[in-house]
């Protein structure tokens, strides 16, 4: 189960290549984080493998945008993915996002956060969840007759193995006769 966790950001330090930035650490992985981060700010720690809310990353302006003239706007994430995950920013290594308490405003009362508290829906809203990659299919014919065709989504592995293994490509041919006689 992947989750938020309220935190408090420790050992904030500058950056060794941004003098807009600085890095910290929760949970002992490395953060970049704006300049009005404080020492010991409680916040929300979103771990990598997470993608955050569709409402929340709005509200907080996380969401990749462009302005009238296509130029970048605002925000990093990709507005269809939402994932959180590690990136480099000018040669420093960043493990996940923090995110000032001040950012769950609108959704839940932030005065009753605590530190060690584990998020993932507030008063109905999705803030967090896993990330899970989509995977392309592939398709494979498995036989047909004049325009009929029966086909077999398979992942890409599957698809793989199936024109590299002889055994598997003479299960395919044995179906495609049993099919055939089928149609």
């Amino acid at each position: 189960m992947y989750a938020a966790y309220v935190t408090r950001i420790k050992n904030l330090r500058k950056h060794t290549n941004a003098d807009w930035l600085l890095c910290g650490e929760c949970f002992g992985n490395t953060v970049i984080v704006g300049l009005d981060t404080k020492p010991e700010e409680l916040g929300v720690y979103f771990p990598v493998d997470g993608k955050l809310g569709t409402e929340y990353a709005a509200k907080n302006d996380l969401l990749r945008r462009k302005d009238e003239n296509g130029k970048p706007a605002g925000g990093y994430l990709d507005p269809e993915k939402r994932n959180i995950k590690a990136l480099k920013l000018r040669g420093e290594k960043s493990d996940g996002l923090f995110m000032p308490l001040s950012s769950l405003n609108g959704f839940t009362d932030i005065a009753k956060l605590r530190e060690g508290d584990v998020i993932t829906i507030l008063n109905g809203v999705t803030i967090c969840e896993k990330y899970i990659p989509r995977r392309k299919n592939s398709t494979v014919i498995v036989g047909g007759v004049g325009l009929v065709s029966i086909m077999i989504l398979l992942p890409r592995s599957l698809r793989n193995m199936l024109t590299r293994s002889s055994s598997l490509i003479t299960l395919v041919h044995f179906t495609q006769a049993i099919l055939l006689r089928l149609l």
